[in-house]
């Protein structure tokens, strides 16, 4: 009887566990893609991210009895935060996904871009030393451009070391600009 219910309760233990593991992993996907939609997207970056805040806390209603369960918490503040917290990040990462995804056809046009900045940044790849155990590695070269965009936006693009050699400050090269579907301008590579 006593050992029964043991492991009843280590099997709730377990869901509940995973449950929560999976709540971060969504999390840190959200936002992973949100901050890489951003970079892409012609936008103050806080328009986006304060409307999808009040999303978040005007939908907190609707799933409070869900979070109350997940959390384990009845009462207190860590129920609403972590139902704000993820669901800014899935408001986010929806909102700029779509607008990337559902770019008209007919909006596409290109820009002519002037490279304000060309840089590197060293990276470092990681070496397995052991089982379950990574250092640094050796460190490899990622090459950037800055380029300004009309209407005063500026933005890193990701180069190849070819293309980062050819290119040289003041240079004016052709982005390819769409409308999306929230009528945000994204940059389509």
């Amino acid at each position: 009887q006593n050992c029964s219910a043991k492991l009843i309760l280590r099997s709730k233990m377990r869901k509940h566990s995973v449950t929560i593991v999976v709540i971060v992993m969504l999390t840190m996907m959200a936002y992973g893609a949100a901050l890489g939609f951003a970079t892409i997207t012609l936008v103050n970056p806080w328009g986006p991210a304060l409307a999808c805040l009040a999303l978040a806390v005007v939908s907190y209603p609707l799933a409070a009895r869900l979070w109350r369960r997940v959390v384990g918490s009845r009462f207190g503040w860590l129920p609403p935060l972590c139902h704000v917290v993820l669901a800014t990040g899935v408001a986010m990462a929806l909102f700029y996904a779509l607008n990337f995804c559902f770019v008209s056809k007919s909006s596409l046009h290109t820009e002519r871009a002037v490279v304000e900045r060309l840089y590197t940044e060293t990276h470092h790849r990681s070496k397995r030393v052991g089982r379950n155990r990574y250092v640094k590695g050796e460190p490899y070269k990622v090459y950037y451009m800055e380029v300004s965009l009309p209407g005063g936006w500026r933005k890193p693009i990701h180069l190849d070391r070819a293309r980062y050699s050819a290119t040289h400050l003041g240079d004016t090269i052709a982005i390819p600009v769409g409308r999306g579907l929230f009528g945000l301008s994204v940059i389509k590579r």
